[in-house]
């Protein structure tokens, strides 16, 4: 199914190098195709793995907007990467073989094409890091990990991250209490999805004033039949609507 996603998307890189090969070859003189075209499908194929592989971990870590930026993003930047390697082997040849004297701005192209691959790299790196760090908060938790994705928030801010650690099983109850208490909601609300967070912390949850915690304490497997009952007459009718659901769900097993 990812491949199907990715040949959807291919179609813009791939018309890019085709037409791109066509127009160059028209107004430029001894412009050389194959080198064009030879460099442009490397630099796609080479697209083509590192998006596919930051895609699937994306999916996999249940990571929805990390995905979707790498399809929202693939087929600029591999059109980007696609030009840019072409022309800049072409800029190599005029200066290095042909020394066409016609050609007098290939040092502008090659600038600018070194840049636009300078910064795919970088993006390409930057996406590496963050399915690094995602897996590291994904897996068994210790203190020293937690410390450092602590520490590495303060560095970075990185709210996707230390949300992924709230989401795993492993977290220590010290840590649930910690960010429980804390000023910041989408780390509540992470907290929320993890499957062992205390009952006592989802019912305080239950008793906050933001409705988007109160619908996800209604969720919550840990939450009373108690609170479940004063959520079902709340004023939002979100929250109204999940405490009812979460209700007859638990009747229907008790039947």
């Amino acid at each position: 199914m990812i491949w199907l996603v990715l040949l959807g998307l291919s179609i813009m890189p791939l018309s890019a190098l085709m037409f791109g090969a066509l127009f160059f070859r028209l107004k430029l003189k001894d412009f050389n195709t194959a080198i064009f075209l030879v460099l442009g499908l490397l630099a796609f194929g080479y697209d083509l793995v590192v998006f596919y592989n930051q895609y699937a971990a994306s999916i996999n870590q249940n990571q929805w907007q990390a995905a979707s930026q790498v399809l929202g993003l693939f087929s600029f930047v591999s059109s980007m990467n696609v030009l840019a390697l072409g022309f800049l082997g072409n800029a190599f040849y005029f200066q290095f073989f042909n020394k066409h004297k016609s050609f007098k701005l290939h040092y502008v192209v090659m600038f600018i094409c070194a840049v636009i691959i300078g910064s795919v790299g970088l993006y390409h790196q930057s996406n590496q890091v963050q399915v690094a760090k995602l897996q590291i908060a994904q897996g068994q938790l210790d203190a020293d990990i937690i410390q450092k994705i602590k520490k590495q928030f303060e560095i970075d801010h990185d709210k996707a991250v230390v949300m992924t650690m709230l989401v795993n099983p492993t977290l220590d109850l010290s840590t649930m209490q910690e960010y429980a208490q804390g000023s910041i909601v989408e780390f509540k609300t992470a907290l929320l999805e993890n499957v062992n967070l205390p009952a006592q912390i989802v019912n305080e949850f239950a008793k906050s004033d933001r409705d988007v915690l109160k619908y996800y304490a209604a969720k919550h497997a840990q939450i009373s039949d108690e609170q479940l009952e004063i959520l079902s007459k709340d004023p939002s009718k979100d929250v109204r609507n999940q405490a009812q659901t979460e209700l007859r769900l638990r009747q229907a097993k008790q039947k």
